[in-house]
């Protein structure tokens, strides 16, 4: 079977499969409008006129508009605030101590990505939030001024005080006690020790500062009060949010299973950057859908029931857009998927062999033929938006070029200067969600004589298998950073994570020895742009075309760009809290507003 063939039958597959998904759910008449643009709603050039004025970066845009109800789905409802996988109070109820500068953000300048890869993620990208100014001392110590006057929400248990220096402390201490949250930290372990200097002022000390920063501390601990624990209050517990943040929105009501309803927080202390006479949040009310399967998750999208998708995975974007081509939509990074070579034994030992593996497939083909251009392969260990660290493909040195050119006469060749002119026979484990890409990449492995055998696995036996390390090659994802913590596990030949099975001391001297990265940033980013260089001439991990996912929303809900995070909360929908909704247009186009 030829490649094409294998794709045509993949393909089917696949649209059999959205079809069927989309047949999932109840048939209505889509009356909702839609277009698929990835442009920002505040455009550069518009024509003067009724509604328009200057923001903040001399565009003339739309003037925003307070008011109206945005409504959302979110799968699986967790409420603890400082929980690692995006509860919707991250985004809307608490709120860390930091943000991103929106201004430069796509609905602004463009300067920063913020698509969740790294987009963003250096103090230098920082204004203030509950967190006014701060000070970095030293690499370890860091100075935070609290913002003055900002009050949490009024209940009973707080009664509307202040925020202050002995909240941000509780909070980070917080965050490294609780086991699911982004930044804990095993007792004993080097982590953060933070100190109430004054009533606003805390002292912030990192015990380990090569591998921890403190816009990583700012970025993900959400601030919150320690009355809840004094009183006994669970926070997975609904009813303990109610009033007990600072955010722009104030749980009003949760119906269990099935929807919950934020009102405007009238005190919140922020003010929308674009507009800085306005203050935020616009919308009177945000409601959340809890609908776990995405398919009706989309049939609420399609039909006008919510306004705003911040997930839809790459198999449902093509019927989407078909189907609703008014829609309006962002791509953003999805998860890297990597073929694994190990090479502490075997045919991968040799340099040759595994230049032959990159030689023989073409992903750019790959890309263009099967994914329609909506996936990227060179993305690892860094994402684009890992700046300045990240080197693109074509900005690689000439060499390197030439090892992951596809060139199946060179491959053969490879393979026969490694002592293998018949070939090899290898076999990886994976899953049963990368068997599609898999296959293709087995109809390129059998055109220069690898015969390259897909052995799946259900999910935890993989994992078994994986951590065991009883495999010759590993299918799988790896996940990507900006920071110095991926060197060290892909520099341990012991590490889990590190599937070439290798240790490489020439990593590990560098990251032993970097400068600091905050006070000697340039040089700092100079060496761990040149690692990545590194890696990619040693051709250690094959990486895959990976595909990206996606958000939709109604053409009524203005200010989005599709940005994924905003340097503070976890979820999808952070960036929220600078929409507003055109009621006119949403009234023009569905008679509802």
């Amino acid at each position: 079977m030829t490649k094409k063939a294998m794709w045509l039958v993949v393909s089917c597959l696949m649209v059999t499969a959205l079809v069927l998904a989309s047949c999932s759910s109840d048939t209505t008449t889509d009356t909702t409008t839609d277009t698929t643009t990835d442009t920002p709603t505040d455009t550069p050039g518009a024509t003067a006129g009724p509604g328009m004025v200057t923001d903040s970066i001399g565009r003339l845009v739309e003037e925003p508009q307070y008011g109206g109800t945005l409504t959302f789905v979110f799968g699986d409802v967790q409420w603890h605030p400082l929980g690692g996988d995006g509860p919707p109070s991250n985004d809307t109820i608490f709120e860390g101590m930091l943000f991103w500068d929106f201004t430069r953000g796509p609905s602004g300048t463009g300067e920063l990505p913020m698509n969740g890869a790294g987009g963003g993620g250096t103090l230098e990208d920082d204004v203030g939030g509950l967190i006014e100014s701060w000070e970095q001392l030293t690499e370890e110590e860091v100075t935070l001024h609290v913002r003055q006057g900002v009050r949490w929400q009024n209940n009973p248990l707080l009664n509307g005080r202040e925020v202050v220096a002995d909240d941000i402390v509780y909070s980070i201490n917080e965050m490294m006690a609780y086991t699911n949250s982004l930044l804990y930290t095993e007792p004993g372990d080097p982590g953060w020790v933070a100190t109430a200097v004054d009533k606003y002022t805390v002292r912030v000390v990192m015990e380990a500062p090569k591998l921890r920063t403190f816009e990583g501390l700012a970025s993900y601990t959400m601030i919150i009060p320690s009355e809840v624990e004094a009183e006994g209050l669970n926070w997975n517990d609904w009813h303990t949010s109610i009033g007990t943040g600072t955010g722009p929105y104030i749980l009003e009501d949760v119906v269990e299973g099935s929807s919950y309803l934020l009102a405007r927080n009238p005190d919140y202390y922020r003010y929308d950057p674009l507009h800085p006479e306005n203050k935020l949040p616009y919308p009177d009310y945000m409601k959340g859908l809890t609908i776990d399967d995405v398919s009706t998750q989309i049939a609420a999208l399609r039909t006008g029931q919510i306004d705003y998708l911040g997930y839809v995975p790459w198999a449902q974007k093509a019927n989407l857009t078909e189907t609703s081509p008014e829609l309006v939509y962002m791509s953003q990074p999805g998860f890297d998927l990597h073929i694994y070579l190990r090479q502490d034994q075997g045919y991968f030992v040799d340099k040759n062999v595994r230049s032959a593996m990159m030689k023989a497939v073409d992903p750019d083909a790959i890309i263009r033929d099967f994914y329609g251009g909506d996936a990227e392969w060179w993305n690892f260990p860094y994402w684009e938006s890992c700046y300045p660290r990240f080197t693109a493909f074509e900005d690689m040195p000439a060499d390197i070029q030439e090892l992951y050119t596809y060139d199946p006469e060179a491959s053969r060749q490879l393979l026969a200067d490694a002592g293998y002119p018949n070939g090899i026979k290898i076999e990886t484990i994976a899953m049963q969600s990368m068997v599609d890409i898999l296959s293709i990449y087995q109809q390129y492995f059998a055109e220069v004589g690898i015969d390259f055998t897909i052995k799946l696995l259900e999910e935890g036996a993989f994992w078994d298998v994986a951590g065991a390390k009883e495999w010759e090659v590993i299918s799988s994802n790896h996940g990507t950073s900006c920071t110095a913590g991926i060197w060290t596990l892909l520099a341990d030949g012991d590490h889990f994570w590190n599937y070439s099975v290798v240790t490489d001391t020439h990593i590990q001297d560098v990251i032993a020895n970097l400068p600091s990265e905050i006070l000697e940033r340039e040089e700092y980013d100079r060496q761990m742009k040149e690692l990545g260089v590194y890696w990619a001439r040693e051709a250690k991990y094959m990486n895959l075309p990976t595909t990206s996912d996606f958000k939709f929303w109604q053409p009524w809900i203005k200010r989005q760009s599709g940005e994924y995070y905003i340097g503070t909360g976890t979820g999808y929908y952070s960036s929220l809290i600078y929409a507003w909704i055109d009621q006119d247009l949403k009234f023009e186009m569905t008679g509802e507003r």
